[in-house]
């Protein structure tokens, strides 16, 4: 009789999610005009004069995310738990670093201060409205994401300061640096509207299928 139950879990839990056992892999290039992958951060004379010309963060150095690839949304796709280590998001001789920082829905993200001056982020996005008030050097605010959509984040007391979190329904994304490759592993296997997103330059989707195994390529050309 037992044994009769375990099956009959088996077969249901077959039946439900028929793709879990089986993952590939989606690998491709999100290929952008030059203009959109060089660059640093504007700094406010203030900022210069403090730091000097080099104290921009450049949205082309390897370190930097400058665009993201991810799953939008399928049936087949569970949610993994949030991460239990909290991304950090600092504020560094007057810049948000990371610039562009890719998260799971129900992420808690750390805002930690580096600078010996206060600072002030805040967000009139929909997906998060929030005001973090002033803090000093060494201390933070822990902030959890529960919506998904772009989080546009700025500075109440420097103007050019500026960062943008992208809250996606699920683990399965990516961020890509500057040479634009990506990889993004362990996808069940399946039928997918896989997007790119550019700060500036937007979106862009395709559909792809995923195989059981192996992987399957897709490119983004922005130009």
């Amino acid at each position: 009789m037992r044994l009769h139950i375990l099956s009959g879990l088996a077969l249901v839990m077959h039946m439900l999610f028929p793709t879990l056992s089986r993952a590939g892999e989606i690998t491709g290039e999100v290929i952008l005009p030059a203009i959109a992958t060089h660059g640093s951060v504007p700094l406010s004379p203030y900022a210069r004069a403090r730091y000097g010309a080099a104290a921009g963060i450049s949205e082309g150095s390897a370190d930097e995310f400058i665009a993201v690839v991810c799953i939008d949304r399928h049936i087949n796709l569970i949610p993994a738990p949030p991460p239990r280590d909290y991304p950090v998001v600092d504020q560094k001789k007057l810049t948000i670093v990371p610039h562009l920082l890719p998260i799971q829905v129900g992420t808690t993200v750390r805002f930690t201060n580096s600078d010996s001056i206060y600072h002030n982020l805040f967000s009139l996005s929909p997906a998060k409205r929030f005001d973090l008030g002033r803090y000093p050097k060494g201390r933070f605010r822990d902030l959890t994401f529960d919506k998904i959509g772009v989080v546009s984040v700025f500075c109440d007391m420097h103007a050019t300061m500026s960062g943008v979190i992208y809250v996606m329904p699920n683990s399965y994304y990516v961020g890509v640096k500057v040479d634009g490759k990506f990889r993004l592993s362990d996808v069940p296997a399946g039928d997918y509207r896989l997007m790119a997103w550019h700060e500036r330059l937007g979106e862009r989707s395709q559909s792809v299928t995923v195989p059981a195994e192996g992987e399957v390529k897709v490119n983004f050309d922005y130009r």
